[in-house]
């Protein structure tokens, strides 16, 4: 008789632990928690025009062409000059280099 006591008096505090522990976890389940900060801060979207430099511009520098006035000269066999140009919050910087000669 004893015996059966003690087995129904475990599972009863065996029922109440599970049901504290599920009551815990539905209320965490439930709780929202704040998105991440970048802290970088806020990003820019990406330009659409150049999505590999989003702040720079590419312009060519060669002379135009004037058989062709919507495009620069290549005729010297060099190819086509370009500049690139970064601007940053601080400092503006300019890259120059020569494209490939057909303009490709």
């Amino acid at each position: 008789m004893i015996g059966l006591t003690v087995v129904g008096a475990s599972m009863s505090v065996y029922a109440l632990c599970m049901l504290y522990a599920y009551a815990v976890a539905g209320v965490r389940a439930t709780q929202t928690t704040p998105p991440p900060t970048n802290p970088m801060g806020p990003t820019k979207p990406i330009s659409p025009k150049n999505p590999m430099n989003p702040t720079g511009t590419m312009k060519p520098i060669s002379p135009k062409n004037p058989m062709n006035p919507s495009g620069p000269s290549n005729s010297n066999g060099e190819g086509i000059k370009y500049r690139l140009t970064f601007k940053f919050s601080q400092e503006e910087v300019s890259v120059d280099f020569t494209g490939p000669e057909n303009g490709v």
